[in-house]
């Protein structure tokens, strides 16, 4: 009893002891914040990732056709809820004379991309439309058809127009310097005033006598409409095209069908899990390749299908994520050895003033252990009150992180989070509890290391000389 009664007193009657108290506070809030903000992140970026390119990915082992009727296949499955076919290349957009940009083409059916919502808001023209389409509108069409029969110097037909793109919104313009928000009149007005198509160039692989080789492959688009996703790698670097579109642009024509090596994005309809999605999905696969394709079991078995967090490009950034974090949590580790040193300063300076209390608690016949432990107490206190102080503190700022970045924003007269740098719009808000309860352990014991070598004296005190001290 004693002990917990000293343990308060000085916690309660001697300020000193809120230095140490704020430094363990610092040491957990930081560290809580730094984790839970790499952890958000990778959280984050994976979401994007399946909400973009599904939950799980189909891949087939060579070029084919009908991955149309393979989606719709696949769609009505119970376990699937949406399944769409996703033809992606690089290329090179020519926006206007002396801008050419290196993208990404996706070929998609716009309808199921729709049913993700934020991609649906993200659109600028077609947002509140109920059926978005790549369909050029009337006054675009006959812009475009001036603009073609200018350039190839003959009557155009319809058929012969250049086909609707949907850009990301990074590849028109650039976001404003300070907010990094976009000018989304002055992309209405680009989109209106535009009386230019832009050029694609893609490549095609194809077998020949010599081995395979890349034949360069050309198309006409128009933009119809940008979309803002908030993933910076889609907005800067997407082209999103009708997937028979580009299918013919890399692809090779089969019975009168583009035949090219294209994908099929997945999304889990709710309550199923991913492996026995994946089971379900690769038998409707071996059942669709063997009837509509006539492919035998083997090419058949050759199939890639996986989830997209564990896909190689994912298991890579979480790798390098998570080394990061390490790197981060040692350094801001160290705050912990300030805390040592902070309290066993403190608790040396109370062990060499209380001299009188530690020889009366020694000779009512206390042991060396019972001292021992009201220094050791002490420090425990003090990790605990400064992991709790901490853990509020942290849990605060991550939740308003956003806010934290704007009021820095203003202070020093940039964006501090920026899109461009850190892959993502929004800032990781989330708290990661995982992490939490050994962050604050490590604070308690840093204080009760601290307490240890000045609870060693304590306890080597003779009571005879101790009362005489004072």
């Amino acid at each position: 009893m004693h002990t917990l009664f000293l343990c308060w007193r000085y916690l309660r009657k001697r300020r000193i002891v809120w230095f140490p108290i704020v430094a363990v506070m610092l040491c957990v809030a930081l560290l809580i914040v730094v984790t839970s903000l790499f952890d958000g992140f990778v959280a984050k970026y994976l979401e994007s990732q399946q909400r973009f390119f599904g939950e799980i990915t189909l891949t087939p082992p060579r070029a084919m056709t009908g991955y149309v009727d393979l989606a719709d296949r696949l769609s009505a499955l119970p376990e699937v809820a949406v399944a769409t076919p996703v033809a992606r290349t690089g290329g090179l957009l020519y926006l206007g004379r002396g801008d050419v940009r290196g993208v990404q083409l996706l070929g998609i059916d716009l309808a199921a991309r729709c049913q993700d919502e934020e991609f649906a808001a993200g659109l600028v023209l077609q947002k509140d439309a109920s059926e978005p389409s790549f369909a050029l509108p009337e006054a675009v069409r006959e812009r475009a058809r001036s603009w073609l029969e200018r350039k190839l110097r003959r009557e155009v037909a319809d058929d012969d127009l250049p086909t609707g793109a949907i850009l990301g919104i990074g590849v028109l313009v650039e976001p404003d310097d300070l907010t990094d928000a976009y000018d989304v009149e002055e992309i209405r007005d680009l989109l209106a005033d535009r009386s230019t198509g832009m050029s694609i160039t893609a490549g095609r692989i194809v077998d020949g006598a010599d081995g395979r080789s890349a034949v360069r492959r050309t198309g006409v688009c128009w933009p119809v409409d940008v979309v803002e996703t908030g993933l910076d790698e889609a907005d800067t670097s997407h082209v999103y095209l009708p997937f028979d579109y580009v299918a013919d642009l890399i692809g090779t024509s089969e019975w009168g069908k583009p035949s090219c090596i294209a994908q099929i994005h997945i999304t889990l309809a709710e309550g199923y899990s991913r492996g026995e999605v994946i089971q379900k999905v690769r038998a409707a696969w071996q059942i669709f390749a063997r009837e509509n394709l006539g492919w035998d079991t083997i090419w058949a078995n050759m199939v890639v299908i996986e989830s997209q967090d564990e896909s190689r490009w994912a298991k890579l950034l979480t790798y390098e994520i998570q080394k990061q974090l390490r790197v981060m949590q040692m350094i801001l580790g160290l705050i912990c050895l300030v805390v040592i040193v902070l309290v066993f300063v403190v608790l040396f300076m109370i062990v060499l003033q209380r001299r009188r209390d530690i020889g009366i608690v020694r000779s009512v016949g206390s042991s060396r252990w019972g001292v021992a432990m009201v220094f050791i107490g002490y420090g425990g206190a003090i990790g605990l009150v400064g992991a709790v102080l901490g853990l509020i503190l942290g849990a605060w700022a991550t939740k308003n992180i956003t806010m934290l970045e704007g009021v820095l924003t203003r202070i020093l007269g940039f964006k501090v989070w920026r899109s461009g740098v850190y892959m993502l719009r929004e800032i990781p808000n989330e708290i990661s509890w995982g992490a939490v309860w050994w962050i604050m352990l490590a604070g308690v014991l840093a204080a009760v290391v601290g307490a240890l070598l000045p609870a060693v004296k304590a306890a080597r005190m003779q009571p005879a000389s101790a009362l005489r001290y004072e």
